[in-house]
């Protein structure tokens, strides 16, 4: 288990480096960047600021949660849950890396951008 802990912190970290590698390649305005609270972040502090400022938050999260489930949170239950969740992390970042890299909108960046969940949709 602890293997599977290290190896999940380890791709929510990973996969965020290349979301935000791929960002800061992609975006030269913030007007480009479609998180609403991201492009409010980029105007007031920068672009590159925001961009790796984001992945140095990922860290410091991800290495807490992983610290937390070592010592209060050891039960299965919580190991689990942390696993799944980070590989659906890992997945949702490595998809939009992708479209950042590729410029290409796959199927699953495709239906992050058509839902609710969307924090930069501009249309109502």
């Amino acid at each position: 288990m602890l293997f599977l802990l290290i190896i999940s912190t380890f791709l929510i970290i990973a996969t965020k480096f290349l979301d935000c590698y791929t960002t800061h390649l992609r975006i030269k305005h913030p007007a480009q960047e479609r998180n609403l609270l991201a492009r409010k972040l980029m105007l007031r502090f920068g672009i590159k600021t925001v961009i790796w400022g984001i992945w140095g938050i990922s860290i410091v999260l991800s290495v807490l949660c992983l610290w937390l489930l070592f010592k209060y949170y050891n039960q299965w239950y919580y190991r689990w849950t942390y696993v799944l969740l980070a590989l659906l992390i890992s997945f949702t970042q490595s998809a939009v890396a992708y479209t950042n890299h590729t410029g290409k909108v796959n199927r699953f960046t495709r239906w992050l951008i058509n839902s609710k969940w969307n924090m930069g949709s501009d249309t109502k």
